[in-house]
């Protein structure tokens, strides 16, 4: 069963993007049809990747395969020349233990348009309770949630300091904490 919720920091995110010039979105995470729908009303690119499927994002403990590698594999299907302006994070940041939040802070720099935003949630509170959801829009102000099929591996919530200091691409530049004890937070890139 879906929930809609309200977005208040992802109008922001839209501010800036000028609907007459083509643009790059990166979501992280499973294409859901109503994104797809939403972002055909502007002339844009989509990216998807989803890091999701791969967690938890940590080094094979036998050392057959590093951290790097995983990171690696999970971010693939980013094209070569991509030039980001939005980046979706959604929840990803909560899964996402700092050194593997490193690699692909630095594993997407080089994609980062001047001026490129990015939008996610993380937590308030780091005993928050692990919702296991999709993302996606439905309007600018509007997010549809749906149940993933099972639990994620990985959930480890980084308090907003340690996030802040984690990241190297992004400052976080506004936050509003929702009821459920999570924040919604608007990012820009460095």
């Amino acid at each position: 069963m879906s929930a809609q919720q309200s977005a208040k920091l992802l109008p922001a995110l839209f501010e800036n993007i000028d609907p007459e010039h083509r643009f790059e979105v990166l979501n992280i995470g499973p294409a859901l049809p109503e994104t797809v729908a939403f972002f055909s009303d502007y002339r844009c690119k989509l990216h998807f990747v989803d890091p999701f499927s791969a967690l938890p994002l940590v080094a094979d403990p036998e050392g057959d395969v590093s951290l790097a590698q995983r990171v690696d594999k999970a971010m693939e299907g980013l094209a070569a020349d991509a030039r980001i302006d939005l980046c979706l994070f959604w929840d990803l940041f909560n899964y996402l233990q700092p050194e593997a939040l490193r690699l692909i802070d630095e594993r997407l720099r080089p994609f980062l348009a001047p001026g490129c935003h990015g939008h996610g949630f993380s937590v308030h509170n780091t005993r928050a309770p692990q919702q296991d959801v999709t993302f996606s829009i439905e309007r600018p102000d509007a997010l549809r949630l749906r149940p993933r099929p099972g639990r994620l591996a990985g959930y480890a919530p980084l308090a907003q300091s340690k996030l802040k200091e984690t990241l190297q691409g992004f400052d976080i530049r506004r936050t509003v904490l929702l009821a459920d004890s999570r924040l919604e937070m608007l990012l820009a890139a460095r």
